[in-house]
């Protein structure tokens, strides 16, 4: 899992309405990439694309959501 700044995002972690992690429960096809320092963030996360949508996914059982934090 990756903090707000590993992930290098825009702004502020209040300036987003959620943040959660995806968990994987089944092989699936994925690229992955290191995550560099952007937006004044030190960056070093993981950025992730799945082979196919997260929707579909999450009907498939293949990932689900975990941690969700509302923040707004």
């Amino acid at each position: 899992m990756f903090s707000f700044k590993g992930r290098a995002l825009r702004g502020d972690e209040t300036d987003y309405a959620e943040f959660y992690d995806l968990v994987v429960l089944e092989d699936i096809s994925v690229e992955q990439g290191s995550i560099i320092p952007w937006f004044n963030q030190p960056g070093q996360g993981s950025q992730i694309m799945f082979s196919e949508g997260i929707e579909e996914l999450i009907k498939e059982g293949k990932i689900e959501i975990r941690n969700l934090k509302k923040i707004k």
